[in-house]
Order: C-alpha cells, then sequence, then structure tokens
C-alpha cells in the first residue's frame, strides 16, 4: 500500500426535505460496493450546524480515486444516495498527502 493515502473529499448538503436518519442509513449500504473497490481504506462523514457535510474517503492512490469516482455513480447503491444530495452545493476534491504531522 501507498504510504501517502489520497483522500477524496466531497462537500455538500442535502436536498431540502431529506431526512438525516434516510440519509445516513443510505451511506451505510454503499460501504459494501466501496469495500470492493480497489484502493478503499476508510470512510468518514462529518456535518456541521448549518447542514454542510462532508464525505472523506482515504484510497490508496490518486489513480484509485479517480477510478472510484468514475465508476461509483453508475452503482445502483449510488442512485438513492446522489438523488438526496443538492447538486448546486456539490464540490469533489481529491487530494495527494504532502506531509504528515503527530
Amino acid at each position: 500500500m501507498n504510504p501517502n493515502p489520497t483522500l477524496e473529499v466531497v462537500l455538500f448538503k442535502l436536498q431540502p426535505g431529506v431526512e438525516e436518519a434516510a440519509f445516513l442509513q443510505i451511506n451505510q449500504s454503499i460501504l459494501t460496493d466501496l469495500r470492493a473497490m480497489s484502493g478503499f481504506i476508510r470512510r468518514d462523514l462529518f456535518k456541521d450546524s448549518h447542514g454542510q457535510w462532508m464525505d472523506i474517503v482515504y484510497w490508496s492512490s490518486l489513480a484509485e480515486a479517480q477510478r472510484a469516482a468514475e465508476i461509483f455513480p453508475s452503482l445502483p447503491c449510488a442512485q438513492s444516495l446522489m438523488e438526496m444530495l443538492d447538486g448546486t452545493s456539490l464540490t469533489m476534491l481529491h487530494l495527494e498527502q504532502a506531509g504528515s504531522y503527530v
């Protein structure tokens, strides 16, 4: 495994009327498909008090992160998830680790 992982960071808000519990349930259901993707390390989901979410997926390499980003929208599990997101608020970044400080 590459010692310097790539982060996929997705910032977004939910569509008006989407229940948080339903959104979290869908997120749980996509883990099986994510775990099966080459290079997947782990995933963290955060939110703030203003309805802004941040989904962070750790990948072994930039190439694997980019490949997963190409494949993911076509997966059946992703369709319901994507419908819950406000597409106008969506930003996706792929960031390669430049340093690590403990």
